[in-house]
């Protein structure tokens, strides 16, 4: 019970963990099998600041990151068009969306999601203002009321489920 409980706090706290020099390591090793993506890692096309910063948002939302190799190349290759971590961060996770998903699939492949109802998701997309969403109290109680209700259920099945959302409003929900 006590490792069980002290994996879920490191995993939980992944992201408040991971230090630069553990980056470092990271890509020192990534280095000995894949030495040209870890050379990619430049100012001009990746600054390992940023690259640490899209890790610890990866981790903050339980993306495992142990396909390193994958995750840098996909950084590199947005990298240069994209140098806000957080804008980063949402064209990684598309390009990785096979690993995003992995801890959401069955034994029989299937993938466990909760989605929104089509008029709801329009309507989000509608009012949506970047990274907000303008919803009036009423309506973002029910919103949470409902979502909360759902990933209840799932919990009480010992399900991981995700919320599967339009990526125009993915980080603002």
């Amino acid at each position: 019970v006590l490792v069980t409980h002290l994996g879920e706090a490191l995993r939980k706290h992944a992201s408040e963990l991971l230090s630069r020099e553990d980056l470092q390591r990271m890509l020192l090793r990534l280095k000995e099998s894949s030495p040209t993506i870890v050379e990619e890692i430049r100012p001009d096309m990746l600054r390992p600041a940023v690259l640490h910063q899209l890790l610890r948002n990866l981790l903050a939302e339980q993306v495992s990151i142990t396909s390193l190799e994958t995750i840098i190349e996909s950084a590199i290759q947005f990298g240069s068009l994209q140098k806000d971590p957080d804008e980063l961060t949402e064209k990684v996770r598309t390009a990785i969306g096979h690993i995003v998903v992995n801890r959401f699939r069955t034994s029989d492949g299937r993938i466990r999601i909760i989605c929104l109802d089509q008029p709801l998701d329009v309507q989000l997309k509608q009012q949506s203002q970047g990274n907000l969403i303008p919803l009036k109290p009423a309506q973002l109680q029910k919103l949470v009321t409902r979502l909360r209700t759902e990933f209840e259920q799932a919990t009480l099945r010992g399900e991981s489920v995700a919320l599967a959302v339009d990526g125009s409003i993915r980080r603002a929900i």
